[in-house]
């Protein structure tokens, strides 16, 4: 690091994947068994892929949106996106719909949450996401 830390804090930056939240787009409004379309882009800014699609990860990461109690953060929904992630090429923009419809969720205030979950584990949230929002329970809001 001593010899070229410009070149280390480089790859720092810009080593591995970093998938990037363009925007996403969902009512702010919802009903329980009503179905939503959430639009939502990624980039990724890093120069890796995504190595979901190795053997051994199986595709076990996938992108999982939550209803989180407004007051405790517990979480009250969950949703798998079934899109596959994508291998996730530097600078290519991913676009998808993906369709939510909130289940057996008591009336009350929720945030919107977002994450990469693994689901060989119970899909917690494990990847951390580029996004700088606030997070509860390790889901982004």
């Amino acid at each position: 690091m001593q010899v070229a830390p410009d070149l280390v804090h480089d790859f720092a930056i810009r080593g591995g994947y970093r998938f990037v939240l363009n925007q996403i787009a969902y009512p702010e409004k919802m009903t329980e068994g009503k179905r939503y379309v959430i639009h939502h882009s990624w980039k990724n800014t890093g120069v890796g892929k995504l190595p979901n699609s190795l053997k051994n990860w199986g595709y076990k990461y996938k992108l999982s949106f939550a209803l989180l109690n407004k007051d405790t953060g517990n979480l009250s929904y969950q949703m798998l996106d079934m899109a596959e992630s994508p291998d996730g090429l530097k600078g290519f923009e991913y676009k998808y719909q993906s369709r939510f419809c909130p289940r057996d969720v008591p009336p009350g205030t929720y945030h919107f949450g977002i994450a990469s979950v693994n689901t060989a584990n119970k899909c917690e949230p494990e990847i951390k996401l580029a996004i700088g929002n606030e997070r509860t329970n390790r889901f982004c809001l």
